[in-house]
C-alpha cells in the first residue's frame, strides 16, 4: 500500500508541474498577443486621411519586416496559438499594403514589386502553418492577390 501512495503522489506532483507549465505559457502568451496589439494599431494607418500614401507605404511595410521576422522564427514550434496571431495582423498588413500600392496612382513601380513580394513571402510562410484555423482561407486569399497581380503585370505587358 505505501508503494501505491508514492506513485499518487508522484502522478499528483507530475500534473501540478504540467498545470504550472500550462499555466506560464498561457499567461506569455496572453501578455505577447496583448502587447502586440498595443504595438501594432492598424487603425491609425488604415484610416488615418492625414498620412501620405508613401507614409503609409513605409509604416505597412515596417510591420510588414518585424511580423515575418516572427512568423519565419515561429515557423518551426510545435504549438503555434501566440504564432498564429502574428499570422492574422501579418495577413491584414499584406493585403493593406498591397491594396494601397495597387490602388494608389503615385506609387511607383518598385513599391508595387516590394508589396507583391511581401504577399509571396507571406504566402510562401504559410506551409509552415497549417494547425492554424485560418491558414487556408489566407492562402486563398494571398493565391488571389498573386493572381490578380500577374494579370495586371501581363496585360500592362500587352499594352506596351
Amino acid at each position: 500500500m505505501d508503494k501505491s501512495s508514492n506513485d499518487w503522489l508522484m502522478l499528483g506532483i507530475f500534473l501540478l508541474v504540467i498545470g504550472f507549465i500550462l499555466a506560464v505559457y498561457s499567461i506569455a502568451t496572453y501578455t505577447e498577443i496583448k502587447s502586440l496589439g498595443e504595438k501594432i494599431d492598424f487603425e491609425l494607418i488604415d484610416d488615418n486621411n492625414s498620412l501620405s500614401s508613401s507614409e503609409k507605404y513605409y509604416k505597412y511595410l515596417t510591420i510588414a519586416d518585424y511580423l515575418n521576422q516572427k512568423i519565419n522564427k515561429n515557423k518551426n514550434l510545435p504549438i503555434k496559438n501566440s504564432s498564429c496571431v502574428y499570422l492574422d495582423f501579418a495577413q491584414h498588413n499584406a493585403i493593406e499594403l498591397y491594396t494601397l500600392t495597387d490602388t494608389r496612382l503615385e506609387v511607383d513601380e518598385y513599391k508595387r514589386k516590394t508589396a507583391t513580394e511581401n504577399v509571396k513571402a507571406l504566402r510562401t510562410l504559410l506551409d509552415s502553418y497549417n494547425t492554424c484555423q485560418k491558414s487556408k482561407l489566407y492562402k486563398a486569399e494571398l493565391d488571389k492577390i498573386l493572381t490578380d497581380s500577374e494579370k495586371k503585370k501581363n496585360s500592362l505587358y500587352q499594352i506596351d
